[in-house]
């Protein structure tokens, strides 16, 4: 299997775990705060291991543009949308919204960069997204029953929070392409641009009404969680995706990327105590089977 593959699909087990750690936190502190938690802890962690590989220089600087619209937009903003879906729509649903990040990245990809797809990397990334539908949208009752699948207040605010957080993370996938076409460092582009939205995102702290609460000794386990979410997704997951980059074009790595949906059944069934309905193994064999599709194409690459 091609390495660019395999990174992506390693994301997209990272993501599924991290948004099942992130669902208590974000419910705990609210949106603003989770993510003023989250975001510079990542931001420190990237920098240290950047700044300790000595790879900064694989950054061209003349790309400051790109790497701030792509921060900005597919980190800050596309993340607080993220984190809006997780918090009214549970895990589940906020993964099923993310995942049309690929349609629109190929779209995108298409549009502004001129990518083609092939008729076998069509069928691959179709296999792939019925999958999901499948997966999410036909998963068993009695898990809808429990917490983390309450919606908190109208359906539309689940799915609008959910369009806009895949919109983003589709565009900061295309804006960052041709700078991994170039051979900048995945870390060193994942920590620049996450640094950059950190500082952005802090701002807000000068602003009295948005001023950040006191923590308390309640407040200690959830924001370890928030913090370890923060790093699998942003350190692990994005940097993982990042790289895919330098061997895929977007659209693919955006479908690949995309299988947390079915990555998070076994997480919830082992959490929840009841299976995945029939469905959704259907829906995961689905998956499994358009990652093959990719993955034979990416090894006559």
């Amino acid at each position: 299997m091609d390495l660019g593959l395999l990174a992506a699909l390693g994301a997209a087990v990272i993501w599924a775990a991290a948004s099942i750690v992130s669902h208590r936190p974000v419910l705990h502190f609210g949106v603003l705060d989770f993510t003023r938690i989250q975001l510079p802890a990542s931001a420190l962690l990237l920098g240290l291991v950047v700044t300790w590989q000595g790879n900064w220089h694989s950054l061209n600087w003349s790309h400051w543009l790109p790497l701030s619209i792509s921060g900005l937009v597919g980190i800050l903003l596309g993340d607080f949308a993220l984190h809006s879906c997780l918090k009214y729509g549970g895990p589940r649903r906020m993964q099923l919204l993310f995942a049309l990040n690929a349609p629109m990245a190929s779209l995108i990809g298409f549009l502004a960069l001129g990518e083609r797809l092939s008729w076998h990397d069509a069928i691959g990334g179709l296999l792939i997204l019925a999958g999901i539908s499948l997966a999410i949208l036909y998963n068993s009752p009695k898990s809808n029953s429990h917490q983390s699948e309450a919606i908190e207040g109208h359906i539309g605010l689940v799915i609008f929070w959910g369009l806009l957080a895949a919109l983003c993370q589709a565009i900061g996938l295309i804006v960052i392409k041709p700078m991994m076409d170039a051979g900048t460092d995945p870390l060193a582009a994942s920590a620049a641009r996450t640094i950059g939205s950190a500082a952005v995102l802090l701002t807000t702290l000068f602003w009295p009404a948005f001023r950040f609460r006191a923590l308390t000794s309640r407040d200690r386990r959830p924001f370890m969680q928030t913090v370890l979410a923060g790093w699998m997704g942003y350190v692990g997951a994005m940097t993982l995706l990042i790289f895919a980059l330098q061997t895929q074009n977007t659209g693919i790595v955006a479908v690949v990327g995309s299988t947390a949906p079915v990555m998070i059944l076994p997480l919830l069934w082992w959490l929840h105590k009841h299976p995945p309905s029939l469905p959704s193994w259907i829906g995961a064999f689905l998956v499994i089977a358009g990652i093959a599709t990719l993955s034979d194409i990416g090894t006559h690459l």
